[in-house]
């Protein structure tokens, strides 16, 4: 049928789950199809292998300009073969979208690299997965190769500061790009600045907007914005509420805050029902990749996780696991440190069976945690589903 069809211009399959063989034979009936110019294929499970199809997509459908593959769930194999389709330069697709596709590692290096060889997308969508430090230095690269990319989604990308210096790096050698999202990143207000810095210092780049929506700023990062609006014209997009680690920051559960806690046990505890390792969580917070971690580096870390802690609760946990009192935390302070808050959670989870009654301030502390989790895997999803709305929404406006 669609191999005969003159008038279907735009195909939406989102939610079908077509299989292998329908995605087979979906692809055998477009390679002759001249007239399909966008084609949704979101929240299918794509099986593994099953990305040849879609590369197959790209490469020999005639005219097809937007392909948009969000929650696939492509992975490392078939994000590859995405790559080398884009690579191979055959094709007109303009708009690709890849958003929550576990896309990280040598998957996320190889599509960083294709963009140097691709010369018809415009406009890529790679927001919720793992482009990390590897995946960005890949990017600064073809960054200086491309010339006709002008959107680029990188929310919510284990972007740290490392990952901003390489993507800084390839902006200053880019000439196309008109538009680039950074937000949900931890690369902590610090590296925000930066990045505005940069940007105002190179004469080079194109950059009219930047999303850093998700990512903790200061009073002087609104200086620095203000300051590269007025100079390149440039619209910075952040958020407006500024939560920083003081006394007075703003609780956002009163009756119910933090600070009757120990905040060390706050801290163990608040990663355990994140599901994170120790090694996860102090990677987490050493943006800098210094391997010790300031009293800085735990006010940024915390802001992103949406942990209120009051300054006095950080004076707290650096004078609890500061253990040579150099100002530095290192990952066996945090490990002894972990361990002995285990120690003391057993201990009163054994009187408190031995008292057949459950530790109040235990059961208090983790339903607070919970909470907070929620909350901000909440937040992130909503903006991610705010950022596919606006992505669906441009997708069905029609084109003159």
């Amino acid at each position: 049928m669609m191999q005969a069809n003159e008038s279907i211009m735009e195909l939406n399959l989102s939610n079908t789950d077509p299989g292998t063989e329908g995605l087979q034979a979906l692809t055998e009936s477009l390679t002759s199809n001249r007239n399909l110019r966008r084609l949704h294929l979101d929240n299918n499970k794509i099986q593994e292998g099953d990305g040849r199809y879609l590369a197959k997509l790209i490469t020999t459908v005639p005219d097809l300009r937007e392909l948009h593959l969000n929650h696939t769930a492509l992975g490392f194999k078939d994000g590859t073969r995405l790559a080398l389709a884009l690579a191979s330069d055959t094709g007109n697709l303009s708009t690709l979208s890849l958003q929550y596709n576990n896309i990280r590692t040598e998957s996320a290096v190889q599509l960083a690299l294709s963009l140097g060889k691709n010369t018809t997308l415009k406009s890529l969508n790679l927001a919720w997965n793992g482009f990390g430090a590897d995946g960005c230095r890949a990017l600064a690269k073809s960054l200086g190769e491309n010339n006709t990319l002008t959107e680029l989604d990188l929310t919510n990308n284990r972007l740290g500061i490392t990952s901003l210096e390489h993507i800084v790096a390839g902006l200053k050698k880019n000439s196309s790009l008109k538009s680039i999202k950074f937000g949900t990143n931890p690369m902590t207000t610090e590296g925000a600045k930066a990045l505005v810095t940069a940007l105002a210092q190179t004469e080079e780049s194109t950059v009219e907007e930047i999303d850093l929506r998700g990512i903790p700023v200061d009073a002087e990062f609104m200086g620095l914005v203000e300051k590269l609006r007025e100079s390149r014209g440039v619209t910075v997009l952040h958020d407006t509420t500024i939560q920083m680690g003081t006394s007075n920051q703003t609780k956002q559960f009163d009756g119910d805050n933090l600070d009757r806690f120990d905040p060390v046990m706050v801290l163990f505890e608040y990663m355990k029902k994140d599901n994170l390792r120790i090694i996860d969580l102090f990677q987490f917070l050493d943006q800098k990749k210094r391997d010790k971690l300031s009293k800085k580096d735990l006010r940024d870390g915390v802001n992103i996780l949406r942990l209120p802690f009051t300054e006095h609760a950080l004076d707290q946990i650096m004078k609890a696991l500061d253990r040579n009192k150099d100002g530095f935390i290192q990952l066996e302070d945090m490990m002894k440190g972990y361990k002995e808050n285990e120690s003391i959670v057993k201990q009163r989870r054994i009187k408190a069976n031995r008292r057949g009654k459950p530790d109040r301030g235990l059961e208090d502390l983790w339903g607070i945690l919970k909470d907070l989790i929620a909350k901000r895997k909440t937040d992130n999803e909503k903006r991610s589903q705010q950022t596919q709305a606006q992505a669906q929404t441009q997708a069905q406006t029609p084109r003159k």
